[in-house]
């Protein structure tokens, strides 16, 4: 005698609602995966840009420190090519615009026996030297008087000094440099970035 075996198959109602169930969680799981993803490049991003603003402004005020150093083989006056005059308060930092600041300092060289003065310039935004708005540019020249600029030197170290400008950061939406006003007095001593 032959039995057989009675098998009970999903009615379709069944299937129906397996295959909702399942594409809920699929969709919960997707939509989770998305979520998290989203928040991480957040978070990335957000820490790339605070970093990024961190070594800018470590470099910018760098820069800025060495304003208005004037060596003391200056002084010297038996070496009529170090013998140059002090480094004026106007020159040492020079906010050209909100957006533009320059900076004028001596640099010596490797033996300490000449003395070369330099400029630094930063300058955001759209200009012939810069095509982006939200670009912070740097620029350093070789100058003696922190005005007139010289297109050659004798440091052994000008071509790798010297620069036009170039990008520093791209992430710039808007920079002011300006000293701030304390009560009614303008404090030329602070520098607002």
């Amino acid at each position: 005698m032959n039995k057989l075996k009675q098998s009970k198959a999903f009615s379709l109602v069944e299937i129906i609602v397996a295959l909702f169930i399942t594409s809920l969680v699929s969709i919960a799981i997707v939509s989770l995966y998305n979520s998290g993803a989203k928040n991480f490049s957040q978070v990335d991003e957000t820490s790339k840009l605070q970093n990024e603003s961190n070594l800018l402004f470590a470099m910018i005020e760098r820069d800025l420190a060495r304003g208005g150093f004037t060596h003391p083989l200056r002084g010297d006056v038996t070496n009529t090519i170090n013998c140059k005059s002090i480094i004026s308060a106007t020159h040492a930092i020079n906010i050209v615009s909100g957006t533009e600041i320059s900076s004028c300092f001596d640099k010596p060289s490797f033996d300490e026996t000449a003395v070369y003065r330099y400029k630094i310039t930063y300058k955001k935004g759209t200009f012939s030297g810069g095509p982006d708005a939200n670009t912070l540019y740097k620029k350093v020249e070789r100058t003696d008087d922190c005005a007139t600029i010289l297109s050659s030197s004798t440091d052994p170290n000008f071509a790798s000094t010297v620069h036009g400008w170039q990008p520093v950061s791209d992430n710039i939406n808007s920079i002011t440099f300006s000293y701030p006003t304390i009560g009614t007095d303008s404090k030329t001593d602070i520098l607002d970035v």
